[in-house]
């Protein structure tokens, strides 16, 4: 967040793909994963994230939206084709009572 921050002053533009998506999680969230998988026997993967995925750009101007600053200097980009780089999260919502809030 501070190199963003930082980047916003240079009066440069800031350039994130905007048809490729992530999974992204609120650290409380994963925390309070953490802590109830800690009591369970459980082997394998899980991703741990909410239901919608988030693209780069979102996620960037979400997070210069959360410092204040005037996110107009990120400006999207597109790849050929969308691309979804988050894991099936159903496992998760099987195994844990945990809330995974969605970030934005």
């Amino acid at each position: 967040m501070k190199a963003l921050f930082e980047l916003s002053k240079t009066g440069e533009k800031y350039s994130r793909t905007a048809n490729m998506y992530s999974s992204y999680v609120n650290v409380k969230n994963l925390a309070d994963a953490i802590i109830e998988l800690a009591y369970k026997d459980i082997t394998g993967i899980i991703n741990i994230s909410g239901e919608k995925p988030v693209s780069y750009y979102d996620f960037y101007v979400y997070l210069a939206n959360l410092q204040g600053i005037d996110s107009s200097f990120i400006i999207p980009d597109y790849k050929e084709e969308d691309r979804y780089h988050n894991l099936n999260n159903d496992k998760r919502k099987l195994l844990l009572n945990t809330v995974i809030r969605d970030l934005l």
